[in-house]
């Protein structure tokens, strides 16, 4: 998955070394990232990344790239962005690989607050060996009119999942 030839001047991102979980999954780090597995008597769970905030605090949220992989049934359900402590975006989805999130026109936002951004992800890891591997994510921001960005702006958050 493409990292920055989208356009965008301004990213945000981190490694899935990041990954911080709710006590509901087993967490095991490696090089690429982190695996998130089913732990006893849970089938869903809540994982947080934190990220830095952007250097500008007028570009707008205007793209979230995932670099992870779902297998035996372990899937991303949900997204949820805070900017400190305002809550951006939520969305639904049941991706099992790499996705891309395009924010509507409501979620597109600039992170103006002090504070960090915080990613939650939930998962589903329905079967005894589910797991989630999540190895990067970037989140891109600009202004609809960067003349370098030429991506339609959605007027509803879209989920876009890569084959």
């Amino acid at each position: 998955m493409p990292t920055c030839p989208d356009g965008l001047p301004y990213h945000a991102s981190t490694g899935g070394a990041a990954v911080v979980g709710d006590g509901k999954s087993t967490i095991t780090y490696y090089p690429m990232g982190a695996k998130v597995s089913h732990l006893a008597s849970h089938t869903t769970c809540s994982i947080y990344l934190p990220i830095t905030n952007p250097p500008s605090k007028t570009a707008k949220l205007m793209r979230v790239q995932v670099e992870c992989e779902g297998e035996h049934g372990g899937k991303i359900t949900e997204a949820c962005i805070f900017f400190g402590h305002h809550h951006v975006l939520t969305t639904n989805m049941n991706v099992h690989s790499d996705f891309e999130i395009f924010p509507g026109v409501g979620a597109r936002l600039p992170n103006s607050q002090p504070f960090g951004t915080n990613v939650t992800f939930k998962l589903s890891l329905p079967n005894h060996n589910s797991f989630v591997n999540i190895m990067s994510m970037a989140l891109g921001f600009g202004d609809e009119h960067h003349p370098d960005y030429s991506q339609h702006i959605p007027s509803e958050t879209q989920v876009v999942v890569s084959e």
